[in-house]
């Protein structure tokens, strides 16, 4: 009686965790997974760019949204990006709309250009509606918006990051630690060897 008890808890806690959880796009996965990459991005690092258009969108669709593993962005805006923070609040806030990934893939693909011309709103406006982007434009400028960001440059700092990409990729409270650009082939290996495990 007492086994079946325990399968019933767990599922229970499962299904409250995960009611729980925010619902965001900047975490893909199930909270529980089994392996954990947490991402600690700069919209304006053209080595983040590679990163996220070449090996995480692959890792996004092929573990992340199949509950292989969990995939988290952290911003880490960096001081020498003079347009990285202001990008980083109009992600979150287009987080808080259900925009994150659009405005996160506008914001790589076209980086080039805002980079160079600091029209960061315009390029993140082109993927929303005027209403989304009204919408977007207040919760950036919330302090509620800039916690969460600092949030995140927080838990950098206390981790050590001091440049971006770092991928922290966590199994077991065993963790991994890749510094800058990573390929597709070589993450999907060494997730693989995690997962088997």
């Amino acid at each position: 009686m007492r086994r079946s008890v325990i399968p019933l808890a767990l599922a229970f806690l499962t299904a409250t965790l995960l009611a729980q959880a925010p619902t965001s796009t900047r975490a893909v996965g199930p909270i529980i997974a089994k392996v954990t990459v947490d991402v600690y991005s700069d919209f304006q690092c053209p080595h983040c760019k590679v990163l996220d258009e070449q090996t995480l969108s692959r890792v996004r669709q092929d573990y992340a949204a199949k509950g292989l593993i969990r995939l988290v962005h952290h911003d880490f805006p960096l001081p020498m990006h003079p347009y990285a923070k202001q990008a980083a609040l109009l992600a979150a806030a287009a987080d808080k709309v259900g925009k994150f990934e659009q405005v996160s893939e506008v914001l790589f693909k076209q980086q080039d250009s805002w980079a160079a011309s600091g029209k960061v709103e315009e390029t993140v406006d082109s993927v929303l509606t005027p209403a989304e982007a009204k919408r977007v434009h207040a919760l950036a400028a919330d302090p509620a918006t800039a916690a969460i960001v600092q949030r995140d440059v927080d838990l950098g700092t206390r981790l050590n990051i001091t440049s971006t990409p770092t991928v922290i990729i966590t199994k077991n409270l065993k963790s991994d630690r890749v510094v800058g650009s990573v390929t597709y082939p070589v993450l999907k290996r060494y997730l693989d060897q995690l997962l088997a495990n």
